[in-house]
């Protein structure tokens, strides 16, 4: 139950039963027909008001036939924010006013009945399509705060990074990381690092993603035996501190690691085999130049998808990847003297029984202090949409890179981690069904796809889906 009023021109906020503004929070009536319920005393007090101006973006033009601003209240007694109320913008210019708002804090979002306009979040500037980062409002009794340009953007802008070949895409990926600013086109930052890998062949560069995002650092792509020159120039503008260039010389040749060597102080990270590589990349990068981690991911090295959509996931919580021989009875000792040695708590395995058997889990799980989760779906594509449903709650942007070609998702690795972003994997012609419905749970504005039409064809939200 719920009261307000009207005295004049003057407005009362909204009580609910128990004197408080938010419906959920409201004391709960039971009213039988036999019997008299007494409703308690419910206080007014003059009502808060927003007013501004609801506009699209960067056009000029006021109007928004049929748009409006949603109102959502944070609930008395939690940080938890509910919808409250809605009001309509004027058609001829854009204006609107909120009515009985009682004092409290308050969130809000314009919205257009334009289809290629998205709901739009006030963050204080030009607006964003997460909620997360939606501005809160502190109104008090009778107070009255204008909210103007509440801008409403495009309802999924399509990006496409990409070069004409794997070398180039890379490139692209990394000026998009650490974007030209001084005279000569260096970035704001010194790069602390830049790994190098190879674009030909994916086992030994798995987990380098993770790695290059722990030290604030980048990674190119290149062929075994010479580095494009588009690469080195690139490296050249970055001014990396050290480079490291990953696997041994069936991976990148002694050429490769000579000339990189020309342009700042390398020093190759290779193993025996895939495996060691892997547990050396990590040891270097979490344990050598940092704290430890406090949680591991642990993927197949037997195949790219599971280890690569599991990237960025990991980042976001500071947690390497480590590859391990998926159909072994269990884990190795060095991949738990390993898991040992980083102090890892937690532990997630990623993909099903047939990529990191249960003996493999099980071993682990006796290895840590905490708990060991598998993440896995009916496919490569799933399994990095579960991955993505577990660790990302909100996203401005949406990573698509292709998931029967590992180039352009390695590449893709380092920038999707520092935009704390989530990367999905898909086929050329269409996406998995499960992005569209990710798309709108993570209120994502920008969809960028990595690498050309020949491994992503030219794509929107609207589809295909397969």
């Amino acid at each position: 139950m719920s009261a307000f009023a009207v005295d004049g021109p003057r407005e009362w906020g909204r009580v609910y039963a128990g004197g408080v503004g938010s419906r959920s929070a409201a004391n709960v009536l039971t009213v039988t027909s036999s019997a008299t319920t007494v409703v308690p005393v419910m206080t007014l007090a003059p009502a808060a008001r927003l007013t501004g101006t609801l506009r699209p973006p960067d056009t000029g033009v006021t109007m928004l036939p049929g748009g409006s601003v949603e109102v959502y209240r944070m609930i008395e007694g939690t940080e938890d924010f509910e919808f409250y109320d809605s009001f309509e913008a004027e058609n001829t210019r854009g204006l609107y006013t909120s009515h009985y708002l009682p004092a409290g804090s308050y969130k809000v979002r314009g919205v257009s009945a334009y289809s290629q306009l998205a709901p739009t979040w006030w963050t204080g500037g030009r607006g964003s399509y997460a909620y997360a980062s939606a501005e809160r409002i502190d109104l008090s009794n009778g107070s009255e705060v204008e909210i103007d340009m509440i801008v409403l953007g495009p309802s999924a802008a399509i990006e496409r990074i990409a070069g004409p070949n794997r070398w180039e895409t890379s490139v692209a990926l990394s000026q998009r990381l650490f974007p030209a600013s001084g005279p000569q086109g260096q970035p704001a930052k010194t790069v602390p690092v830049v790994y190098v890998v190879s674009g030909e062949d994916f086992p030994d560069a798995l987990s380098a993603g993770p790695a290059a995002h722990r030290l604030g650092g980048g990674m190119l792509l290149s062929p075994r035996d010479a580095v494009p020159a588009v690469v080195a120039s690139e490296i050249r503008r970055l001014r990396p501190e050290r480079i490291v260039v990953v696997g041994g010389e069936p991976s990148l040749s002694t050429a490769v690691f000579s000339e990189l060597a020309t342009i700042a102080p390398t020093e190759r990270i290779a193993g025996a085999n895939r495996y060691e590589t892997s547990r050396r990349v990590v040891r270097d990068a979490f344990i050598a130049r940092s704290g430890g981690a406090a949680t591991v991911f642990v993927a197949t090295g037997s195949k790219f998808p599971d280890a690569l959509a599991a990237g960025p996931a990991a980042s976001k919580v500071a947690a390497p990847v480590v590859l391990v021989p998926g159909t072994s009875a269990a884990a190795d000792a060095a991949t738990t003297a390993l898991i040992t040695e980083l102090h890892v708590r937690d532990a997630y395995v990623v993909g099903g029984a047939d990529s990191v058997s249960d003996g493999i889990a099980g071993s682990l799980r006796m290895a840590l202090s905490g708990e060991l989760t598998r993440v896995a779906g009916a496919n490569r594509y799933v399994t990095a949409a579960s991955l993505n449903a577990k660790f990302f709650t909100s996203s401005e942007s949406i990573y698509l890179a292709s998931g029967t070609s590992f180039a352009d998702a390695l590449a893709a690795g380092a920038l999707v981690s520092a935009e704390a972003a989530p990367l999905y994997l898909m086929q050329q012609n269409c996406a998995p069904y499960v992005i569209e419905t990710e798309h709108q749970r993570l209120d994502a504005w920008r969809l960028v796809l990595v690498g050309g039409p020949d491994r992503i064809a030219p794509w929107d939200i609207s589809g295909p889906y397969c």
